[in-house]
């Protein structure tokens, strides 16, 4: 499987040696949270996650598409 992994937002100051598209290959199938720590990100801070433009709310979906980009947004903060 293909998936790239996008960072967004607030994400792109808390990992800032991270690049904005990271490219991982798996095996097989993988859920969000795994391939979070695959990249090494932490997926608490992962708030807003999108796969192919479509939000999704759990973090323990399983990935099994061949091919998939998923964007992740950090905490958002405003007042």
């Amino acid at each position: 499987m293909k998936i790239n992994l996008r960072l967004s937002g607030s994400l792109r100051l808390i990992y800032p040696d991270k690049a904005e598209n990271i490219f991982i290959e798996t095996p097989g199938p993988i859920t969000i949270k795994s391939l979070l720590y695959k990249a090494g990100i932490s997926p608490f801070v992962a708030s807003i996650i999108l796969i192919d433009g479509k939000k999704i709310d759990d973090k323990n979906k399983l990935i099994d598409k061949e091919e998939v980009e998923i964007t992740i947004m950090g905490p958002v903060a405003g007042g």
